[in-house]
């Protein structure tokens, strides 16, 4: 978890603890438009920053080919209902 000492701007409904455990970790996806990035750009949940006690902002690295264009976004919880899908792994029905 990353420690957020400076100032944010609004940015909606933040995630408390409880409600950021289930995107720990997850692939997520846009599900729209987002400040440059293409609808159903994939990215991961690396971390979260929290910007007060209890109040918490999901952090998403985009999937990039190019290793020196890096992108990072924060994610309020209003935002990521707004703009994230969670993408769930394939299932490997029929396989023993």
């Amino acid at each position: 978890m990353y420690k957020f000492t400076g100032w944010m701007l609004p940015t909606g409904t933040l995630f408390d603890r409880y409600a950021v455990r289930d995107w720990s970790g997850a692939q997520v996806q846009t599900s729209k438009y987002f400040l440059g990035l293409a609808a159903g750009t994939m990215g991961h949940v690396v971390g979260v920053l929290e910007v007060a006690p209890n109040q918490l902002l999901l952090v998403v690295e985009w999937d990039s080919t190019d290793a020196t264009a890096r992108r990072m976004d924060c994610f309020s919880q209003s935002e990521t209902e707004q703009y994230l899908v969670r993408v769930l792994a394939p299932t490997r029905s029929g396989l023993r």
